[in-house]
């Protein structure tokens, strides 16, 4: 067709991380002792993170720069895929570089890069207690892993937010 332009295609590319750290730690007594039925979707910017629990029925938007969590009201925010197919299958990064993984029996998780797992935290290593990690997503450019499941030092159910280097 003359005069027309192929659109550029967008740049945003995924992190180079090999490397991830406890970022921040805090309670939320809504998190539910469920494997798989919670997630953390962080936006395109990575600024910000919609913690949901699908059996709680609630959800939150944690502010990475800031550290704050903000209770979105009600207790109706019903996310019925979970109950089809809770997020074991969705912790993966923007183009596939990066996934992540809860290790069996709760001990853990794994980020795996390209195929192949670059780190791994045990269960203490995230300051969680035994058999209680319960799920784990990814920001879409790899650089945040955001982790549920009972915080022993605050000793309630929360979540950890790694942020990777």
């Amino acid at each position: 067709m003359p005069g027309y332009v192929v659109p550029a295609r967008p740049t945003v590319l995924e992190g180079d991380y090999t490397d991830w750290t406890i970022y921040d730690s805090f309670a939320d007594t809504d998190v539910q002792a469920t494997k798989g039925y919670q997630d953390a979707i962080v936006n395109k910017d990575e600024t910000k993170i919609l913690l949901i629990d699908a059996n709680a029925l609630k959800a939150k938007c944690y502010t990475i720069a800031t550290k704050t969590l903000d209770v979105l009201s009600g207790t109706d925010h019903d996310f019925p895929e979970f109950f089809t197919v809770p997020n074991w299958a969705r912790g993966f990064s923007a183009y596939g570089t990066y996934a992540v993984s809860v290790i069996f029996n709760n001990d853990g998780i794994r980020i795996y890069k390209n195929g192949a797992v670059v780190k791994s935290f045990t269960y203490t290593e995230l300051g969680m207690g035994d058999g209680t990690v319960y799920s784990v997503g990814i920001s879409p450019l790899g650089k945040y892993v955001v982790v549920s499941g009972y915080v022993t030092a605050l000793t309630s159910r929360g979540w950890v937010v790694l942020v990777g280097s």
